[in-house]
């Protein structure tokens, strides 16, 4: 599409301009992602809808500093420039921006892995979360037994 063009064309000319080495890739199967994600400094998560994108989180879990488009439901997973960036998602420009800053602040991205990792342990682990939702159902259930 024109708009994938625009960024890739962005992305290209950071790769260019900072010595980077940026690969777009095809479908692949999750767990070459996976692979990919923990070797990766930063991951792109970019469409005009999308709810809470398996793969930003993914790629949060295996260190990627996420850039993520506005449209989904990522600000309850990142802050803005501290455990990744959000962008709007037809602004190349901006995109461009968010890559060459994670490019460059080792700093940020190393804080940024750090921080996503412990939202992941908070917010994913079957042990932290089975045991949350079990009381939720329980009060549900209380709740629905005063009411009869």
């Amino acid at each position: 599409s024109k708009r994938f063009k625009e960024v890739k064309a962005q992305a290209d000319k950071v790769a260019q301009a900072e010595g980077l080495d940026i690969s777009f890739m095809p479908y692949s199967p999750i767990e070459a992602m996976w692979e990919l994600f923990g070797r990766s400094r930063i991951s792109i998560g970019i469409s005009a809808s999308d709810g809470t994108p398996n793969t930003m989180l993914e790629s949060m879990v295996m260190g990627a500093f996420p850039i993520q488009s506005d449209t989904s439901a990522a600000s309850e997973w990142i802050d803005n420039g501290v455990n990744g960036a959000i962008v709007p998602h037809d602004d190349p420009e901006a995109i461009a921006q968010a890559i060459r800053r994670a490019a460059t602040d080792d700093a940020l991205v190393d804080r940024a892995a750090g921080i996503n990792l412990q939202l992941a342990r908070d917010r994913l682990d079957a042990s932290v979360i089975v045991p949350q939702v079990h009381a939720m159902y329980n009060r549900v259930l209380a709740e629905a037994r005063k009411g009869k």
